[in-house]
Protein backbone atom coordinates (compact mmCIF):
# COMPACT_ATOMS: atom_id res chain seq x y z
CA UNK A 1 0.00 0.00 0.00
CA UNK A 2 1.18 3.12 -1.36
CA UNK A 3 1.79 6.38 1.36
CA UNK A 4 -1.43 7.86 -0.85
CA UNK A 5 -3.84 5.22 0.11
CA UNK A 6 -2.33 4.89 3.52
CA UNK A 7 -3.66 8.65 4.22
CA UNK A 8 -6.95 7.99 2.36
CA UNK A 9 -7.65 5.41 3.98
CA UNK A 10 -6.93 7.13 7.61
CA UNK A 11 -8.80 10.29 6.83
CA UNK A 12 -11.83 7.84 5.67
CA UNK A 13 -11.76 5.62 8.93
CA UNK A 14 -11.19 8.80 11.21
CA UNK A 15 -14.35 10.41 9.45
CA UNK A 16 -16.14 7.49 10.31
CA UNK A 17 -15.29 7.91 13.61
CA UNK A 18 -12.59 4.93 14.19
CA UNK A 19 -9.71 5.02 16.42
CA UNK A 20 -6.84 5.12 14.23
CA UNK A 21 -3.23 4.17 15.86
CA UNK A 22 -0.32 3.82 14.39
CA UNK A 23 2.38 1.87 16.94
CA UNK A 24 1.27 -0.94 19.83
CA UNK A 25 2.07 1.91 22.32
CA UNK A 26 -0.69 3.60 21.54
CA UNK A 27 -3.21 0.90 22.84
CA UNK A 28 -4.61 0.88 26.40
CA UNK A 29 -3.29 -1.76 27.91
CA UNK A 30 -3.60 -3.39 31.90
CA UNK A 31 -1.45 -4.76 33.85
CA UNK A 32 -0.98 -8.80 34.14
CA UNK A 33 0.15 -9.46 37.42
CA UNK A 34 1.04 -13.06 36.86
CA UNK A 35 3.89 -11.50 34.68
CA UNK A 36 4.32 -7.95 35.86
CA UNK A 37 3.93 -6.64 32.24
CA UNK A 38 1.28 -4.48 30.80
CA UNK A 39 -1.04 -6.86 28.19
CA UNK A 40 -3.43 -5.72 25.83
CA UNK A 41 -6.62 -8.72 25.27
CA UNK A 42 -8.92 -8.78 22.48
CA UNK A 43 -11.89 -10.58 21.40
CA UNK A 44 -11.07 -10.36 17.92
CA UNK A 45 -7.97 -9.61 16.15
CA UNK A 46 -8.65 -8.73 12.16
CA UNK A 47 -5.53 -8.74 10.01
CA UNK A 48 -5.02 -7.65 6.87
CA UNK A 49 -2.15 -7.66 5.21
CA UNK A 50 -0.26 -9.36 2.69
CA UNK A 51 0.85 -12.79 3.31
CA UNK A 52 4.69 -12.32 3.24
CA UNK A 53 4.14 -9.57 6.40
CA UNK A 54 2.10 -11.98 8.64
CA UNK A 55 5.52 -13.69 10.49
CA UNK A 56 6.45 -9.57 11.47
CA UNK A 57 2.93 -9.24 12.86
CA UNK A 58 2.85 -12.13 14.95
CA UNK A 59 6.29 -11.03 16.13
CA UNK A 60 5.38 -7.62 16.90
CA UNK A 61 2.42 -8.95 18.62
CA UNK A 62 4.51 -11.07 20.77
CA UNK A 63 6.46 -8.46 21.97
CA UNK A 64 4.11 -6.23 22.39
CA UNK A 65 2.06 -8.73 24.65
CA UNK A 66 -1.13 -8.23 22.33
CA UNK A 67 -3.62 -11.42 23.72
CA UNK A 68 -7.09 -12.56 21.45
CA UNK A 69 -9.24 -14.92 21.60
CA UNK A 70 -10.18 -15.12 17.77
CA UNK A 71 -7.57 -13.66 14.89
CA UNK A 72 -9.36 -13.13 11.64
CA UNK A 73 -6.93 -13.68 8.74
CA UNK A 74 -8.17 -11.73 5.74
CA UNK A 75 -5.36 -12.19 2.92
CA UNK A 76 -5.14 -13.26 -0.85
CA UNK A 77 -2.15 -15.81 -1.02
CA UNK A 78 -1.99 -19.16 0.23
CA UNK A 79 0.66 -19.77 3.06
CA UNK A 80 1.72 -21.89 5.59
CA UNK A 81 -0.14 -20.78 9.08
CA UNK A 82 1.44 -18.49 11.19
CA UNK A 83 -0.77 -17.71 14.03
CA UNK A 84 -2.62 -20.08 16.52
CA UNK A 85 -4.45 -22.46 14.47
CA UNK A 86 -6.47 -23.02 17.17
CA UNK A 87 -7.53 -19.23 17.31
CA UNK A 88 -7.60 -18.54 13.99
CA UNK A 89 -10.29 -18.15 10.98
CA UNK A 90 -9.54 -17.29 7.84
CA UNK A 91 -11.27 -14.66 5.99
CA UNK A 92 -12.47 -14.31 2.05
CA UNK A 93 -13.52 -10.62 0.79
CA UNK A 94 -14.55 -10.19 -2.63
CA UNK A 95 -14.42 -6.68 -2.19
CA UNK A 96 -11.77 -4.21 -3.48
CA UNK A 97 -11.02 -0.65 -2.86
CA UNK A 98 -10.36 2.24 -4.58
CA UNK A 99 -9.55 5.29 -2.63
CA UNK A 100 -9.46 8.46 -4.42
CA UNK A 101 -8.94 12.16 -3.42
CA UNK A 102 -11.76 14.47 -2.87
CA UNK A 103 -10.41 17.92 -2.46
CA UNK A 104 -12.74 20.00 -0.47
CA UNK A 105 -15.60 17.59 0.31
CA UNK A 106 -15.68 15.56 3.56
CA UNK A 107 -12.70 13.94 4.91
CA UNK A 108 -10.90 15.02 1.36
CA UNK A 109 -11.04 11.29 0.45
CA UNK A 110 -13.39 9.25 -1.39
CA UNK A 111 -13.91 5.13 -1.57
CA UNK A 112 -15.11 3.27 -4.54
CA UNK A 113 -16.28 -0.26 -2.87
CA UNK A 114 -16.68 -2.76 -5.93
CA UNK A 115 -18.99 -6.20 -5.58
CA UNK A 116 -19.95 -4.81 -2.02
CA UNK A 117 -23.29 -6.46 -2.57
CA UNK A 118 -20.92 -9.81 -1.78
CA UNK A 119 -20.57 -10.99 1.34
CA UNK A 120 -17.10 -11.83 3.54
CA UNK A 121 -16.62 -15.32 3.08
CA UNK A 122 -15.42 -16.97 6.66
CA UNK A 123 -15.29 -20.79 7.46
CA UNK A 124 -18.23 -22.57 9.07
CA UNK A 125 -16.53 -23.65 12.20
CA UNK A 126 -17.19 -21.88 15.92
CA UNK A 127 -14.38 -18.76 15.41
CA UNK A 128 -15.97 -18.36 11.77
CA UNK A 129 -19.71 -18.30 13.44
CA UNK A 130 -18.32 -16.32 16.04
CA UNK A 131 -16.79 -13.22 13.67
CA UNK A 132 -19.52 -13.75 11.09
CA UNK A 133 -21.66 -12.80 14.49
CA UNK A 134 -19.31 -9.78 14.85
CA UNK A 135 -18.68 -8.30 11.60
CA UNK A 136 -23.19 -8.66 11.51
CA UNK A 137 -23.00 -6.59 14.15
CA UNK A 138 -20.96 -3.59 12.05
CA UNK A 139 -23.62 -3.85 9.29
CA UNK A 140 -20.65 -5.89 7.29
CA UNK A 141 -22.41 -8.87 4.88
CA UNK A 142 -20.94 -12.33 6.11
CA UNK A 143 -21.45 -15.88 5.90
CA UNK A 144 -19.92 -18.62 7.66
CA UNK A 145 -19.90 -21.35 4.71
CA UNK A 146 -19.33 -24.91 4.90
CA UNK A 147 -18.15 -24.20 1.39
CA UNK A 148 -15.24 -22.01 2.22
CA UNK A 149 -12.83 -24.28 1.12
CA UNK A 150 -13.77 -24.01 -2.46
CA UNK A 151 -14.72 -20.12 -1.90
CA UNK A 152 -11.04 -19.57 -0.92
CA UNK A 153 -10.19 -21.27 -4.28
CA UNK A 154 -12.02 -19.31 -6.28
CA UNK A 155 -10.64 -15.97 -4.91
CA UNK A 156 -7.37 -17.43 -5.19
CA UNK A 157 -8.24 -18.57 -8.42
CA UNK A 158 -8.91 -14.72 -9.44
CA UNK A 159 -6.03 -13.18 -8.23
CA UNK A 160 -3.81 -15.87 -9.47
CA UNK A 161 -4.80 -15.36 -13.23
CA UNK A 162 -5.07 -11.69 -13.02
CA UNK A 163 -2.92 -10.20 -10.84
CA UNK A 164 0.57 -10.33 -11.44
CA UNK A 165 -0.40 -10.39 -15.28
CA UNK A 166 -1.89 -6.75 -14.90
CA UNK A 167 1.97 -5.57 -13.71
CA UNK A 168 3.05 -7.30 -16.97
CA UNK A 169 0.42 -5.73 -19.31
CA UNK A 170 0.22 -2.26 -17.04
CA UNK A 171 -3.76 -2.82 -17.29
CA UNK A 172 -6.87 -3.05 -15.03
CA UNK A 173 -9.20 -6.00 -14.85
CA UNK A 174 -10.93 -4.60 -18.01
CA UNK A 175 -8.06 -4.29 -19.55
CA UNK A 176 -6.41 -7.87 -18.45
CA UNK A 177 -9.71 -9.01 -20.52
CA UNK A 178 -9.91 -7.00 -24.07
CA UNK A 179 -6.26 -7.69 -24.93
CA UNK A 180 -5.95 -10.97 -26.47
CA UNK A 181 -2.97 -12.07 -26.03
CA UNK A 182 -3.38 -11.58 -21.94
CA UNK A 183 -6.57 -12.83 -21.81
CA UNK A 184 -4.48 -16.32 -23.68
CA UNK A 185 -2.28 -15.95 -21.05
CA UNK A 186 -4.89 -15.78 -17.95
CA UNK A 187 -6.21 -19.50 -19.99
CA UNK A 188 -2.87 -20.77 -19.55
CA UNK A 189 -2.46 -19.57 -15.73
CA UNK A 190 -5.69 -20.90 -15.02
CA UNK A 191 -5.00 -24.51 -16.33
CA UNK A 192 -1.67 -24.32 -14.19
CA UNK A 193 -2.76 -23.61 -11.27
CA UNK A 194 -6.06 -26.45 -11.89
CA UNK A 195 -3.48 -29.15 -12.57
CA UNK A 196 -1.29 -28.05 -9.66
CA UNK A 197 -3.80 -27.18 -7.12
CA UNK A 198 -6.39 -30.33 -7.46
CA UNK A 199 -4.94 -33.00 -5.66
CA UNK A 200 -3.60 -30.74 -2.69
CA UNK A 201 -6.74 -28.69 -2.44
CA UNK A 202 -8.60 -31.71 -3.51
CA UNK A 203 -11.76 -31.10 -1.27
CA UNK A 204 -12.03 -27.37 -2.23
CA UNK A 205 -11.58 -28.13 -5.99
CA UNK A 206 -14.24 -30.84 -5.69
CA UNK A 207 -16.85 -28.60 -4.96
CA UNK A 208 -15.94 -26.49 -7.90
CA UNK A 209 -18.80 -26.46 -10.59
CA UNK A 210 -18.80 -27.63 -13.98
CA UNK A 211 -17.95 -24.07 -15.26
CA UNK A 212 -15.24 -23.22 -13.19
CA UNK A 213 -13.03 -21.26 -15.41
CA UNK A 214 -16.11 -19.35 -16.66
CA UNK A 215 -16.76 -18.39 -13.37
CA UNK A 216 -13.44 -17.38 -12.54
CA UNK A 217 -13.41 -14.93 -15.47
CA UNK A 218 -16.65 -13.58 -14.69
CA UNK A 219 -15.35 -12.44 -11.25
CA UNK A 220 -12.95 -11.21 -12.94
CA UNK A 221 -15.44 -9.04 -15.09
CA UNK A 222 -16.77 -7.85 -12.12
CA UNK A 223 -13.80 -5.58 -10.64
CA UNK A 224 -13.76 -3.76 -14.44
CA UNK A 225 -11.74 -0.34 -14.25
CA UNK A 226 -9.83 -1.65 -10.69
CA UNK A 227 -6.43 -2.58 -10.67
CA UNK A 228 -5.51 -5.45 -8.87
CA UNK A 229 -3.74 -4.76 -5.58
CA UNK A 230 -0.45 -6.36 -6.93
CA UNK A 231 -0.55 -3.63 -9.63
CA UNK A 232 -1.23 -0.75 -7.33
CA UNK A 233 1.53 -2.26 -4.85
CA UNK A 234 3.76 -2.16 -8.07
CA UNK A 235 3.20 1.41 -9.10
CA UNK A 236 3.47 2.89 -5.38
CA UNK A 237 7.03 1.19 -5.18
CA UNK A 238 5.92 -1.56 -2.80
CA UNK A 239 7.17 -4.98 -2.08
CA UNK A 240 4.42 -7.29 -4.51
CA UNK A 241 3.06 -10.60 -3.27
CA UNK A 242 5.02 -12.91 -5.40
CA UNK A 243 5.46 -16.50 -3.59
CA UNK A 244 1.99 -17.17 -1.80
CA UNK A 245 0.54 -16.16 -5.30
CA UNK A 246 1.79 -17.70 -8.46
CA UNK A 247 4.85 -18.95 -6.65
CA UNK A 248 2.90 -21.25 -4.69
CA UNK A 249 1.09 -22.87 -7.93
CA UNK A 250 4.88 -22.71 -9.42
CA UNK A 251 6.40 -25.16 -5.72
CA UNK A 252 3.14 -26.98 -6.36
CA UNK A 253 3.50 -28.45 -9.50
CA UNK A 254 6.91 -28.97 -9.23
CA UNK A 255 6.08 -31.20 -6.23
CA UNK A 256 4.09 -32.98 -8.26
CA UNK A 257 6.62 -33.46 -11.30
CA UNK A 258 3.91 -30.88 -13.64
CA UNK A 259 4.63 -28.86 -16.01
CA UNK A 260 4.15 -24.88 -15.32
CA UNK A 261 5.92 -22.61 -17.82
CA UNK A 262 3.40 -20.08 -17.66
CA UNK A 263 3.25 -19.14 -14.41
CA UNK A 264 7.13 -19.38 -14.20
CA UNK A 265 7.10 -16.69 -16.82
CA UNK A 266 4.92 -14.35 -15.27
CA UNK A 267 7.00 -14.93 -12.33
CA UNK A 268 10.41 -14.29 -14.40
CA UNK A 269 8.77 -10.99 -15.87
CA UNK A 270 7.41 -9.36 -12.66
CA UNK A 271 10.70 -10.17 -10.61
CA UNK A 272 12.71 -8.66 -13.71
CA UNK A 273 10.32 -5.69 -13.64
CA UNK A 274 10.21 -5.09 -10.15
CA UNK A 275 14.57 -5.17 -10.09
CA UNK A 276 14.43 -2.53 -12.91
CA UNK A 277 11.73 -0.45 -11.19
CA UNK A 278 13.92 -0.19 -7.90
CA UNK A 279 17.07 -0.20 -9.55
CA UNK A 280 15.57 3.13 -11.51
CA UNK A 281 14.19 4.79 -8.26
CA UNK A 282 17.40 4.30 -6.05
CA UNK A 283 19.24 6.08 -9.44
CA UNK A 284 16.56 9.04 -9.09
CA UNK A 285 17.74 8.96 -5.43
CA UNK A 286 21.21 9.32 -5.66
CA UNK A 287 20.85 11.34 -8.60
CA UNK A 288 19.29 13.99 -6.29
Amino acid sequence: MGAATRAGARAIATHAGATCVTTYDDLPTTLDVAIDRPITHFDFVFVAVKTYAFESVRAEMEASKISYDVIVLAHNGMCAPVFDASKSARASMPQSWDIFPTPGEGCGYGMHVRNEDKPWVLPDTPHGRAAKRLLDTCGVKAVASPEFEFLVLQKYFINGVANLLAVIGDVDCDGLLANDTLRTRMGRLYDEMYSALKQPHREGIAMAPDNFRDVVFQWVASYGAHYPSSKQDFDAGARLEIESLNGYVVRLAESQGLPCPENKKVLEEVRSMIEARDAKAKQAVSAR
